[in-house]
């Protein structure tokens, strides 16, 4: 089973289609062939699907790290709501503000965070994102507006602002070479990424402390 998903996803569609439905509602739906029922009766979706991205991991890891140099990243292959994620991050220094890309559902993400899982200190974090970081991923969206499928999705109870970019709806209808090729694309820009953003937050930072001169 394994092995044939992963050279033919195109032949499971509920794997990529139900994994975020509840049992109770996956249940109205009927599957042929068997395997396909039988994949929706044992929730294996989200487990297929991590299995997928561990696959394209293998294909892209060693391109995407030459293009790293010295930076320290890491990788991880999880999900939300029932769909798996595959993400590369550059780990945070000092400042604890980490960079990351993501490819979940056929849309990428590229984010900026402070100590996301910090619930404590959510409300200040979440604060000097929204002071520091969401105008220079704004300046950034605005070199892209021409394409209407690249969306801001600012802070919401955590610190974490981003930029979404829709790669394909059904884009496990592609063979996974062509897959994992896009995403070895866009995770091999994550230290321009960072020096991107970096550099438009110190532009603000600037403009916003200098004087004004009077006339």
């Amino acid at each position: 089973l394994v092995d044939d998903f992963i050279e033919n996803p195109e032949d499971y569609p509920n794997v990529f289609t139900d994994a975020s439905l509840k049992k109770s509602k996956k249940r109205r739906n009927h599957y042929q062939p068997f395997t396909l029922q039988y994949i929706s009766d044992n929730n294996l979706e989200t487990l297929l699907q991590k299995l997928y991205f561990t696959k394209v991991k293998e294909l892209i890891k060693q391109d995407v790290e030459s293009k790293l140099g010295s930076k320290n990243y890491e990788w991880q292959i999880g999900e939300t709501h029932g769909n798996a994620e595959i993400v590369i991050k550059l780990i945070p220094g000092n400042d604890k503000i980490q960079f990351d890309i993501a490819f979940q559902n056929g849309t990428f993400k590229y984010a900026v965070s402070k100590d996301y899982g910090d619930t404590k200190n959510k409300d200040a974090n979440k604060a000097e994102i929204e002071r520091n970081w969401v105008p220079a991923l704004e300046q950034i969206l605005n070199n892209q507006r021409s394409s209407a499928n690249i969306k801001l999705q600012k802070p919401r109870s955590r610190a974490r602002v981003s930029i979404t970019k829709e790669w394909k709806k059904d884009w496990w209808k592609q063979p996974i070479d062509d897959v994992a090729n896009a995403i070895k694309t866009e995770f091999a820009k994550i230290a321009d990424f960072e020096r991107a953003v970096k550099n438009n937050a110190q532009k603000t930072f600037s403009d916003r402390t200098t004087p004004t001169k009077e006339r």
